[in-house]
């Protein structure tokens, strides 16, 4: 899994941005990803989320790469994205996305194309990488023709500024001065 490296004014932004709001998803119970409320705590808060402590394939994961298998079906992911495309910054109140609404580019897989609809942070990582969680994971959201759904995971931390977020960043602070 590949890690990028994000900036400490870019994470402490993500992370005032997706833990600002008290209640989510149209009423139902709060969760955080650390506390009480907490991935751990996550299939007692409503019967909604009962798989989060039945289900053995859902978030979050703890990736033990001594015990990772290589998919000898899989070939290497072919991504093509564009680099200047219209996107809406959008708070979701557990998360931080950048949504799409036209052809931002293409994830191609196992011969099947999925166009990328949206990106979000989550902070800290839902994942862990050998026990370690990170500062921020980004997914990026595909989807098919077919409605079939692929989910590109990077896990942060902290260190050099990431060329992406710096100038989503910088869009969003130029914004807020025009106001």
């Amino acid at each position: 899994m590949a890690t990028q490296v994000i900036s400490f004014f870019t994470m402490t932004l993500i992370f005032f941005l997706g833990t600002c709001a008290n209640i989510v998803n149209g009423g139902e119970p709060q969760f955080t990803y650390l506390g009480p409320f907490g991935p751990r705590k996550w299939g007692s808060l409503s019967p909604t989320y009962s798989a989060c402590s039945k289900g053995k394939f859902q978030s979050p994961v703890n990736i033990v790469k001594s015990k990772c298998v290589p998919g000898q079906h899989l070939k290497p992911l072919d991504i093509e994205y564009h680099v200047v495309v219209n996107a809406t910054l959008v708070d979701n109140l557990f998360n931080v996305a950048m949504n799409y609404d036209g052809n931002v580019g293409l994830l191609r897989m196992n011969g099947k194309n999925y166009s990328l609809v949206q990106m979000h942070w989550h902070s800290p990582s839902e994942h862990h990488l050998n026990g370690v969680q990170y500062v921020a994971e980004l997914h990026l959201v595909h989807k098919a023709v077919d409605g079939e759904i692929s989910v590109i995971a990077i896990l942060y931390r902290y260190g050099h500024p990431d060329p992406l977020l710096s100038k989503v960043i910088w869009s969003t602070h130029t914004l807020f001065c025009l106001r």
